[in-house]
């Protein structure tokens, strides 16, 4: 689960629509603070999506996908 970020106002989206998101894991790692989003539901809406202050830990288990595999790579090294 991404620790995604708005700015405060009115959400981009309603309940029901769909969220693309292009090359996050790129994103998540090469510490890219901001990244392009996009509502799909009546058309195409773009939006700006923040995912604040990572450490590189908690981005290491980003990528791995979850908290079990970060701790089983570890062990197998």
């Amino acid at each position: 689960m991404l620790p995604f970020l708005l700015q405060e106002g009115e959400l981009p989206f309603e309940n029901g629509d769909y969220l693309f998101i292009k090359d996050i894991k790129k994103a998540v790692s090469e510490k890219t603070a901001e990244i392009k989003a996009y509502v799909v539901g009546k058309g195409m809406k773009e939006f700006t999506l923040r995912l604040g202050e990572l450490t590189d830990d908690e981005r290491e288990i980003i990528e791995k996908g979850c908290l079990i595999n970060y701790y089983r790579s570890e062990n197998n090294l």
